[in-house]
């Protein structure tokens, strides 16, 4: 049911994707009742799904529900796997921090993006070709909801986090130029506001 949700999303038909991704929810909400260590991650995903779902189409207070029942998953599954659970920890908290950014509940929004980056700062050390494009967006949100928030220096300070991600994977002979030219936009802007 996920797999058909997702197809029929990626074709811009949200009611059938709504359709069975709510099936899918339906189906791992019940089987995790019965063998939470078995299921739980699977409807972590489908809450992960609705979430992304709903948030594209501003309905925004059921995606809310669904991120932050993701969360609550992913949270408790990675407290007792932190190796196994970790990476989509970070993937719901910055999809709330998204939402929130959307919301225009800047707070909550730099709350969840920083949780991502911490986890996805530490994931980066050990593998830093798999997560240091992860570690940009959170450093480059951050800094956006800091200088919403007015809080010019920590909105520099993530900006130059990212730089030096950016600088590493440049190195690598990854193609940049756009996050580059998008961290460079965002310290005109904060610059500008000073």
């Amino acid at each position: 049911c996920n797999n058909l949700g997702t197809l029929y999303g990626r074709l811009n038909r949200y009611t059938e994707a709504e359709k069975y991704f709510n099936r899918a929810y339906e189906i791992y909400a019940r089987l995790a009742e019965k063998n939470p260590g078995v299921y739980e991650s699977d409807l972590a995903m489908s809450c992960n799904n609705l979430g992304v779902l709903y948030s594209g189409l501003n309905r925004y207070t059921e995606a809310e529900k669904y991120f932050n029942r993701a969360y609550e998953i992913y949270a408790r599954l990675a407290e007792k796997n932190p190796g196994v659970y970790e990476s989509d920890l970070a993937t719901s908290c910055y999809n709330l921090g998204a939402l929130y950014v959307c919301l225009n509940r800047y707070i909550e929004a730099e709350e969840y993006y920083k949780r991502a980056y911490e986890i996805y700062d530490r994931f980066s050390k050990v593998n830093p070709v798999a997560y240091e494009p992860k570690l940009v967006a959170p450093c480059i949100f951050v800094a956006y909801v800091a200088g919403m928030s007015g809080n010019i220096e920590e909105a520099k300070e993530y900006c130059d986090r990212g730089m030096k991600v950016v600088k590493k994977m440049k190195e690598r002979g990854e193609d940049v130029e756009k996050i580059e030219v998008l961290i460079n936009k965002l310290l005109a802007m904060l610059d500008g506001e000073e």
